[in-house]
């Protein structure tokens, strides 16, 4: 399935000294679509990806996005552009991959 990853951003938003976010996951974030089916199961759900996104680029912090699986490239990428963050593919399973994080 897709990350949750509307819930760390706003996580993130809701700190103080906050500077960077490094994310790193295998699955794009939660569609609208997945959303709303997660609310109708009782879970609260009161933000999106776009959303948090957003508040953290108001507050200059960037966003630096790891992906393991491709298809969270283009969402990550979204994320990383928004907030002036990088992206960049993260291969676990490589002993080079400790020198994309530093």
């Amino acid at each position: 399935g897709d990350e949750a990853v509307e819930v760390g951003l706003q996580h993130v938003n809701n700190e103080e000294k906050v500077t960077q976010v490094i994310l790193m996951g295998d699955a794009p974030s939660s569609s609208e679509t997945k959303l709303t089916a997660v609310k109708n199961l009782g879970y609260e759900v009161t933000t999106n990806w776009e959303a948090e996104t957003r508040l953290l680029a108001e507050k200059n912090i960037p966003v630096h996005t790891f992906y393991l699986a491709e298809r969270a490239k283009e969402n990550f990428k979204q994320i990383a552009e928004l907030t002036g963050g990088r992206c960049e593919e993260l291969d676990v399973s490589a002993l080079e991959s400790t020198n994309v994080l530093t």
